[in-house]
């Protein structure tokens, strides 16, 4: 599911579509419509950031591929991170380091 489809996603409604019956299939529509304002149809916003219409393999990819990394890797994390903060300290990194340019 990781981004697997996302080469046959050309237009927001398609996008949209796969959002919504893949993630939120129990959101009406048009709650789950919103996330098209958060992750912008411009290739250039998209994973892996920084590197322009580059890896755009399809119109939608690169925004495919921030929201699954957001949903899949970042959320789990940050939840887990949240909850454990309330009984013990917590350190999380992020960082550009070994990013490759």
């Amino acid at each position: 599911m990781l981004c697997s489809d996302a080469k046959s996603h050309s237009t927001d409604e398609q996008f949209l579509d796969y959002i919504n019956a893949n993630f939120y299939s129990n959101t009406p529509r048009e709650v789950v419509s919103k996330i098209l304002d958060l992750y912008p149809a411009d290739p250039a916003d998209g994973s892996p950031y920084d590197t322009g219409d580059q890896f755009a393999y399809s119109p939608q990819y690169k925004r495919m591929a921030s929201f699954q990394g957001d949903f899949i890797e970042q959320a789990p994390r940050r939840l887990l991170s949240q909850t454990i903060a309330s009984k013990q300290r917590v350190y999380a990194y992020c960082t550009l380091y070994l990013r490759m340019p």
